[in-house]
């Protein structure tokens, strides 16, 4: 065990080793030691009380750093001084059993901050989305109160209620959280706060569900009752008309450039200029910045969504409206529109105009250049071959994908109107 003066350069250039725990004594403050474990750093304070050596666990390298390691070790310490065993108790069993709702949090918190690939708002908001709707009552719930029948119970209550693919990302989300925080929240990496993670049970059991992608789409013949429905949501919103509006234009949006839904839910203001019509998105799933050309249609869509966005004060593009009271939520929550709609189609989700949006595009004539299609889409263009070099190099500027769009467009805008015969929306 060495024994040094704790710093951040020292912390963030240790070897870490290959098994087990380095201990290292910080040389300032009495009990402050810094654990460097294979994946991660803690800082640990380790006091003698009434005879037994208790270790509390502060926090985690690099979300909290040295100095403020050293002002909560300096509180505890004052703590210990003042009533011994009972302050120290009372705090490991304070951080040895967080409600699920505070680890999410602190998961979030901390994984937003550090890691080789930081968690990006997107998922953080999913992985909230899916604790707020399946999750709901285990929040209030300590972590080490969360045993394996109640995870088998749940996901089986879950895919009959929700669904497969639903049940298989709230225990994806729980697993994440679950498996983060028995180790966060212990008093060291050898007496975690539970043995093992419990959605574990669920490989163990063989009871992952298979998920099939989804292959849906808005037929050609489904196009004009899908406009309808979409043009008629403001008409019908018995409350909250201005979240109607929005999720209306959110759903053109989407049926004219084909963006993947929550990418166009959380389209920031500073993604669009409007002087040279064009969307631009950072950090994408693929990892890649995208920039894509729009036409009139979507033009006329984000102008006045902009203005509502500024008259709001939001810097979202599809904000949630301000007009719920009860609402918590800065970007559109879509689910009771998507409802709507599929209410009105017989089957229909958020996905689906992305999928039409592709087969629209493949079914050109004449066809689109497919790296062409693949920029549309926002897909990875080396994929076409994987031994093209000249592929991976490959940049459409969006003046060149342009006359495309606006081919795309023309074909959706007939596409959407009544056939003869059909009541005009």
């Amino acid at each position: 065990m060495a024994s040094e003066k704790l710093t951040q350069s020292l912390l963030s250039n240790y070897p870490r080793p290959t098994a087990g725990t380095v201990r290292i004594r910080d040389t300032g403050i009495r009990g402050l030691y810094a654990y460097v474990g294979v994946k991660s750093i803690s800082f640990v304070l380790r006091r003698e009380v009434d005879g037994v050596t208790k270790p509390l666990k502060l926090g985690e390298f690099p979300a909290m750093t040295v100095m403020q390691a050293r002002e909560a070790a300096e509180k505890a310490n004052t703590q210990i001084n003042t009533t011994g065993a009972v302050a120290i108790s009372s705090a490991i069993a304070k951080r040895s059993a967080p409600t699920l709702k505070t680890a999410l949090d602190d998961y979030i918190r901390i994984r937003q901050k550090t890691g080789v690939k930081p968690m990006r708002d997107s998922t953080a908001s999913s992985m909230r989305d899916y604790f707020d709707s399946y999750l709901e009552e285990w929040q209030a719930r300590k972590v080490s109160s969360i045993r394996t029948l109640d995870i088998v119970a749940r996901h089986l209550q879950l895919t009959e209620n929700n669904g497969p693919y639903a049940a298989n990302r709230a225990m994806d989300y729980l697993s994440s959280v679950l498996g983060w925080a028995i180790y966060h929240y212990a008093p060291d990496d050898d007496h975690p706060l539970l043995p093992d993670n419990p959605v574990k049970v669920l490989t163990r059991r063989r009871q992952w569900n298979n998920e099939v992608r989804r292959q849906t789409y808005v037929a050609p013949a489904a196009l004009p009752t899908f406009w309808q429905a979409v043009q008629e949501l403001p008409e019908k919103a018995k409350r909250y008309h201005n979240q109607a509006v929005i999720a209306r234009d959110c759903f053109i949006v989407s049926l004219f450039t084909g963006m993947r839904p929550y990418e166009i839910q959380r389209l920031r203001l500073d993604g669009v200029d409007l002087a040279k019509r064009v969307l631009r998105l950072e950090d994408t799933k693929n990892h890649d910045t995208f920039e894509i050309p729009f036409g009139k249609e979507v033009f006329l869509v984000l102008k006045r969504r902009i203005e509502f966005s500024c008259e709001v004060g939001s810097e979202y593009v599809f904000p949630a409206s301000g007009t719920n009271p009860r609402g918590k939520r800065s970007t559109i929550h879509m689910r009771s529109y998507v409802e709507k709609i599929d209410e009105a189609l017989g089957g229909f989700v958020s996905k689906d105009l992305r999928r039409t949006f592709e087969t629209l595009v493949g079914n050109m004539m004449p066809p689109i250049p497919l790296m062409i299609q693949k920029r549309l889409l926002n897909h990875k263009t080396k994929i076409v071959d994987p031994n093209d070099v000249t592929a991976g190099y490959y940049v459409a500027d969006p003046e060149e994908v342009r006359p495309h769009v606006e081919r795309i467009a023309k074909t959706i805008l007939k596409l959407v109107e009544p056939k003869k015969g059909q009541a005009a929306s």
